[in-house]
This record gives structure tokens, sequence and C-alpha cells, in this order.
């Protein structure tokens, strides 16, 4: 649990658009408390290595947080040694440092460069640090408004300085549409976690797949046996195969276990799908024959049949009645096998020959409503 797997983190930072350069490897996913943090920005600023853009990047930002520290503990002891590290560890800069920027340096474009990947590394820290503080609060017996208003306020200290209150903004909105900690029921269960999908907020979907715990399957798949019973409404089933979807996702992520993922998504896929019917060659040189048809009204962007059986060493060709090009293709982490077409004109085909079997999932890359599936037996 102490380490944030790499993809959550990555869309995490959308939250945060603060990668000037796409400079983030720098930052601990690890979670730490505030004095470690705080510490810890002082360590790295004492390195004799550390540049010197780097180091007044984090003396600043260590200097503000001891304050805020201070002021949300009362510790000012604390503050009192990280004030005492930063004047020993500003000694180390032998030169004359100057935050400001010399229009007239030749070197001038070098320098912001330097500046902005430093900054970004800066912040990616800050960012995993306060977003840490609100993982820690998601979880069973800990001070969860204690963790919250010190993630706040880090987060507006660090707008402060920055001079841009984004970030404080974002975190401000997170720790408002945080889920109870004592969800007790599947609904409520349920809700947050389509809140948490509509706010793309990763730090709730997470907590909640923790909450689930051995549970986390069972309630998927249970989600998606209501979505496929004939007597679910079309959105409810749109509805509950979306968000087992992104619950697997979020599952898979955070075990480092994609199988149960690529099994959920299997399911969703097909679920979206007519019935498999085992296809007779019919087209011209005997080949199995999908086609797309003209958009109407009702009828817009699909293949005709969608879910095809046939036997290995068969073609398929595609034919595009449409009045717009389609790009096929599978989606290849949930097939067995890969074809690909780049672009199928209207009134144009394309066809391919299936010499191994297996499940093909494909779409149209351009209209991502199009899918189909082939199953070659």
């Amino acid at each position: 649990m102490s380490n944030i797997p790499r993809l959550i983190i990555t869309l995490l930072l959308l939250l945060f658009p603060f990668v000037a350069s796409g400079v983030h490897a720098d930052a601990e996913t690890e979670r730490h408390s505030p004095e470690e943090f705080i510490s810890e920005l002082v360590d790295y600023a004492a390195l004799k290595d550390t540049s010197e853009h780097y180091r007044a990047e984090l003396l600043e930002v260590a200097r503000r947080f001891a304050r805020t520290h201070s002021e949300l503990t009362g510790d000012e002891a604390f503050q009192g040694k990280i004030d005492a590290r930063i004047v020993s560890a500003s000694a180390l800069t032998t030169t004359a440092f100057d935050k400001g920027l010399d229009p007239t340096d030749p070197k001038l474009y070098e320098k912001m460069l330097d500046l902005q990947r430093h900054a970004a590394k800066v912040r990616a820290r800050v960012f995993n640090f306060v977003t840490g503080l609100i993982e820690k609060a998601l979880e069973a017996d800990t001070d969860r408004a204690r963790l919250l208003t010190a993630a706040t306020a880090f987060a507006k200290s660090y707008g402060e300085m920055k001079n841009d209150d984004s970030f404080h903004q974002r975190i401000e909105h997170i720790v408002a549409t945080l889920p109870s900690s004592d969800l007790s029921s599947d609904d409520e269960i349920l809700q947050a976690f389509q809140e948490a999908m509509l706010e793309d907020n990763s730090l709730v979907k997470k907590f909640i797949v923790t909450k689930l715990g051995a549970r986390a399957k069972p309630f998927i798949t249970k989600l998606i046996d209501e979505a496929v019973s004939p007597i679910t409404p079309a959105t409810r089933k749109n509805e509950l195969l979306a968000t087992a979807m992104n619950l697997a996702k979020s599952y898979g992520e955070m075990r480092g276990d994609q199988s149960f993922h690529k099994s959920i998504h299997r399911r969703t896929f097909t679920a979206r799908l007519s019935k498999p019917v085992a296809s007779e060659p019919t087209g011209a040189g005997g080949r199995h024959e999908v086609h797309t048809p003209e958009a109407t009204l009702t009828i817009i962007n699909i293949f005709t049949p969608d879910n095809i059986v046939i036997k290995r060493g068969e073609t398929v060709r595609w034919v595009n009645h449409d009045k717009v090009a389609h790009v096929i293709g599978t989606f290849d982490f949930l097939s067995d096998g890969h074809f690909f077409a780049p672009h199928i004109a209207p009134s144009r085909e394309f066809e391919f020959t299936f010499t191994e079997a297996g499940d093909y999932y494909y779409i149209c890359y351009i209209h991502k409503s199009m899918i189909g599936k082939i199953q070659v037996e």
C-alpha cells in the first residue's frame, strides 16, 4: 500500500498541470509525514551536487511548509530546526544567485529551461506529498479531519509561493467531494465510485477498491451480471458496464493484476454486441462479410453483423457502405491476435485472413462506439 502504481500517479498528475517539460520522474511515490517530507526537501538541497536553482526551490518550499506545519501543530521547535538547516544549506551556494533572469543573457533560454525543469521536480514532490496525506485520510483508523486540513493548508502554502491558487483549489475540491469513510451499502459504494469517475478522481477510486478488499471481484462481477440481465434498461446497462470496467481497471492497477481487468473488459465489450452467430461464407471468393451501413437517423456507426464465429484460415471482408471513412483494428489489450486497416474509404473494402484461433475484439479508431468481434475456431 505504500507505493502508488505509476499509472495512477500519471492520472493524478492531470489534476495539477505542473509538468513544464515532462519532468516528474524525480517525484517520490512513498507517503511521508509532514516532518519527514520537509526534512527530505532540506536533505536534497544540502547535497553538494544539487543545482542552485533546485536548491533555492527546495529550500523555499521547506521554509514555507515548516511554517505551515508550525501553524497547524504549534510545533515551533521543528520550525526552528528547519530554519537553521536552511541557513546551513543556503551557504553551499558559492555564487551570487538571483531568481531573476537577465533578458540580455545569451544563456537565457538555457536558464529558463533549467528553472522549469527543477520547478517541475519540486511541484511533483509537493503533489505526491499532499495527495499522500489525502490517501492516508481515507484509510481506516486515521485522524481524517487533521490530515485533510493539513493537505489543504500545504496546498494553499505552495500556491501562495507560486502565486497560483489552482492546485489549492483542486485539492479543496477533492477534499470537499470525498465520500464518507463509512460507506456501508453496495448502493453507496456504487454511487461514490460513479461520482469519482465523473470527477476523474483516482484517489477516491483507490479508496473504494481498498475498502471493498476481497469483495472487489464479486462486486464487479455482480455489476456485470445485472447489466446483462434482459430486464435491465439500456441506460442502466451502459452505466453499470462502464462502472464495472473502471472498477476492474483500478483494481488491476492497484494489485498489479491485469488479468482480472482484461477478463472484465472482455465481458463489458461483449455485452455491447449482438449475440454471436456462426457465419457462413457468402461474399465473393467464399469470404465472410461485415458491412458498415450508410448512416441514417436510427443507424449510425455500426458493424453488421458485429459478432461472428468463423473457422481458422477463413477470410473476413469489411465493406464500407457509409459516406465516411473508417479505421478498423483490433483492441490489442483484449485480443488474441492483431489486424489493422488504416483507411477504408467510402465504397472500399478491407479483408483479413485469420490464420490463428482466438477472439479478436476490434473497433473503429475514428468512431469509438463502433465495435465488433471475430471468434476464430
